[in-house]
């Protein structure tokens, strides 16, 4: 079963670079653009710094042009930026490479919010029409809060400290009467048998 699935997977992944090697090759030179939006975080906290970073990948053969990025789905009620800029222009992204951006931002906000997609825009030729496309969308995920983050992820170290002074006494008082009745049997001289 297992040897069947990766030959299967071989088979699709030879498939999928056969399909795109023909594309490349009937003389397309123009530049295409996949955008991919991630959110670097594990938990985003409320009060704490969520990192967004974004992928742009040219997959053609020619120049994306004039490419701007904007993401308006962070709105300033509920995100402040803390470094980078939500809308970011590159003047040339070369034929098969690729660019990325990063921004900053503080959450004050606890629920669920849903990350959409970010637009770009972009020319494959100098005086060529402008071409619009969108990120990928990283969905929707929990804005937690801290009280809640602290209580689910920290160390607990008070907690800890409580339950060794509950278990001293039940582990001290026994170890204790042992180590002193050892002790006195232990110090005793032992008799010497008369025959």
């Amino acid at each position: 079963m297992a040897c069947r699935i990766a030959s299967l997977v071989l088979a699709l992944c030879l498939s999928a670079i056969a399909l795109t090697s023909g594309v490349a090759a009937e003389g397309d030179t123009s530049g295409r653009l996949l955008v991919a939006k991630t959110l670097l975080n594990e938990h985003i906290v409320e009060g704490k710094d969520v990192t967004v970073y974004y992928e742009l990948f040219n997959v053609g053969t020619g120049p994306c042009l004039d490419v701007t990025l904007e993401d308006e789905s962070f709105p300033s009620e509920i995100f402040s930026v803390v470094r980078g800029l939500p809308r970011a222009r590159f003047d040339r992204i070369a034929g098969a490479s690729n660019a990325s951006h990063t921004v900053v931002f503080s959450v004050n906000y606890v629920g669920y919010f849903n990350f959409t997609a970010a637009q770009v825009s972009y020319r494959t030729e100098e005086d060529g029409e402008s071409v619009a496309t969108l990120s990928s969308s990283p969905g929707i995920a929990e804005v937690t809060s801290q009280s809640k983050f602290n209580r689910r992820y920290s160390p607990h170290f008070g907690d800890w400290f409580a339950f060794a002074l509950m278990v001293l006494p039940v582990v001290g008082v026994p170890f204790f009467l042992w180590r002193r009745s050892y002790a006195r049997y232990c110090s005793a001289e032992p008799t010497k048998k008369r025959s």
